[in-house]
């Protein structure tokens, strides 16, 4: 049973056809395939930034100045007074005579942006420029680096909204394909009671 709702929204993105099922590649098909792969790229790309952020427990450590803090005021929408605030944070360190620069504060992640100005600035508060900080870098490889070790909300926030989309897409495929079977049925129905028809107008004359 296909809810109304969903059963409206095919009738607009899927034109009466007159192939048959298997025929079908556009359409729902193509749509849903499209949204399983976007989820899977997001799934994915949250996996590595989870991978990043799990092995960093065993990360070491070295003094780091931050060279960027700031609060960056960004037009959000057409109307006015829609602004989003990022959060700028950059730094720099120096490994075994080589010297290194920065933007994330998390593995994988820079400070980010929010709805709020005072949450945006009370975060960057927290490394103001010229402060030296405690820098965590991957022993192998030290433009792998962050200033919070641990698990982060982005890369879990985009995990779960990777496998929504994977899900939805999945929902779409199954549903767009009942939709043009119920329409192919609704077709050959109306097709027979065609032949019917004139099967009995050749009768009486």
């Amino acid at each position: 049973m296909i809810p109304p709702g969903l059963a409206s929204l095919f009738d607009r993105m899927i034109p009466e056809s007159r192939h048959k099922r298997r025929a079908d590649p556009t359409g729902a098909r193509v749509m849903a395939w499209v949204f399983i792969g976007v989820g899977a790229f997001l799934v994915l790309g949250a996996a590595s930034r989870l991978s990043a952020q799990v092995t960093s427990h065993w990360w070491a450590d070295t003094a780091g100045l931050v060279t960027v803090s700031r609060v960056v005021k960004e037009k959000a929408g057409p109307l006015p007074g829609q602004y989003d605030y990022r959060a700028e944070i950059a730094y720099s360190f120096v490994v075994s005579e080589a010297r290194f620069a920065s933007s994330n504060v998390w593995p994988g992640e820079d400070a980010g942006t929010y709805d709020d100005e005072e949450e945006a600035r009370e975060f960057v508060d927290r490394y103001p420029q010229g402060a030296t900080v405690m820098v965590h870098f991957a022993p192998d490889d030290p433009s792998e680096c962050a200033l919070e070790i641990g698990l982060g909300f982005g890369p879990i926030a985009t995990a779960f909204a990777g496998f929504g989309i994977i899900a939805f897409g999945l929902v779409l495929r199954h549903v767009g394909r009942e939709r043009i079977c119920q329409r192919e049925a609704r077709r050959a129905r109306r097709e027979a009671k065609e032949m019917l028809k004139d099967m009995q107008d050749e009768r009486n004359e």
